[in-house]
């Protein structure tokens, strides 16, 4: 797929980029590669201290080093606004004459926003400026009107036509559109991978993915699940070491490392007979989850919980089997049921099939040709 203009330039700007675990590194390789794919150009600034051994080309590691998974209190964060001022402004003003250019950031916090809004002071840019918002704080909360205040500054600074707010849910769009009286454009989750389920003997594997152990992943669902498993012939619960200490010793769980690599991930992804999601519908009811997207894609049979968007996608292709309440998720019985419902089955392929179309990389190319597209009109 390519676009007429080879000129367009998407340049992300990663501040919370720490390692090769986790969100932010494989979603922007996935964009990386749908950008170049289109013939465009592809930069990203990163943090100087970042853990990653090898960066991918036109990765520029110049930012602070703001580690968010520690702690910060407000004298960290307004180091970290200004320590990421002068690396940015030097970007902005190689930058500020290209009207091919975009500026795109999607995982950032407040300190960020401020970082940009003062590294743009006295500058008049040409560029083009994407945020993707991914959570909803209600439209009075004080992020929403920071936000708001945000957008408003840079709305002013570069014209309505050359900025973007971008989010991954069509639930989320339509509360930002109330929120920010302003477009949203709902772009796909281009970091998956297709495989098809890999066929095995032995007990169900029922898997609880990722190394965050939170209650608003649903970690009391679980470990009231654990108790509840008593034949590890029949069923197992995979688990990540690093939730050891949070379940009790039994023969039902296996444990394998808290951090995979891409293939290990979507090995276990298609070894699983059920993917385990009972995410709090209060953290979850708008956003997404890259996982369920994951498991869909991979050819898994994600369970979730009901009111949230997992469940709100599901409900679009009749897979209601497939949202569960609490007394559901800890009960082994009900699990095993799901994995050998054809109809389930039936209905899964409908979906996976749409989904591969839609959240990849290829989609997301789509997705930036119809906002190019869009600039031009």
């Amino acid at each position: 797929m390519q676009n007429a203009d080879p000129k367009q330039k998407i340049c992300a700007i990663l501040p919370g980029l720490f390692s090769e675990s986790g969100h932010i590194y494989h979603y922007h390789l996935s964009v990386q590669r749908a950008v170049e794919s289109l013939g465009w150009k592809y930069a990203a600034l990163v943090p100087k201290d970042n853990k990653i051994k090898v960066l991918p080309p036109n990765w520029i590691p110049v930012l602070a080093n703001d580690f968010w998974d520690r702690p910060k209190t407000f004298f960290p964060r307004l180091g970290s606004l200004f320590r990421n001022f002068s690396p940015i402004r030097r970007f902005f003003r190689g930058e500020e004459k290209n009207s091919d250019a975009v500026i795109f950031i999607e995982h950032f916090e407040l300190q960020n926003l401020a970082s940009l809004c003062l590294s743009l002071c006295f500058l008049n840019p040409c560029f083009q400026f994407w945020i993707l918002h991914r959570f909803a704080y209600g439209k009075m909360h004080f992020k929403t009107l920071i936000f708001r205040a945000f957008h408003w500054y840079l709305r002013k600074k570069l014209g309505k036509d050359r900025f973007r707010i971008l989010t991954d849910s069509d639930l989320l769009a339509g509360l930002y559109r109330d929120y920010f009286s302003f477009p949203v454009d709902v772009v796909p989750i281009p970091h998956t991978s297709i495989g098809e389920k890999i066929k095995k003997k032995g007990p169900l594997l029922f898997w609880w993915p990722g190394a965050a152990i939170h209650e608003d992943r649903g970690l009391l669902s679980i470990q009231k699940l654990t108790k509840a498993l008593r034949d590890p012939d029949m069923y197992q619960l995979v688990l990540a070491e690093k939730g050891k200490g949070f379940f009790p010793i039994s023969p039902s769980l296996l444990y394998i490392p808290s951090l995979l690599s891409s293939d290990e991930y979507n090995q276990w992804m298609r070894t699983a007979d059920l993917v385990l999601l009972p995410y709090s519908a209060a953290s979850y009811a708008h956003r997404t989850s890259g996982i369920f997207v994951e498991a869909v894609c991979l050819g898994s049979t994600p369970v979730v919980s009901r009111g949230t968007w997992m469940a709100y996608e599901l409900a679009k292709y009749d897979l209601f089997e497939l949202v569960l309440d609490q007394e559901q998720f800890e009960s082994p019985d009900c699990l095993t049921s799901l994995v050998t419902d054809p109809k389930i089955f039936k209905k899964l392929e409908r979906m996976r099939s749409e989904y591969r179309r839609f959240h990849s990389e290829k989609g997301f190319a789509a997705a930036l040709i119809k906002a190019n597209r869009e600039r031009t009109v």
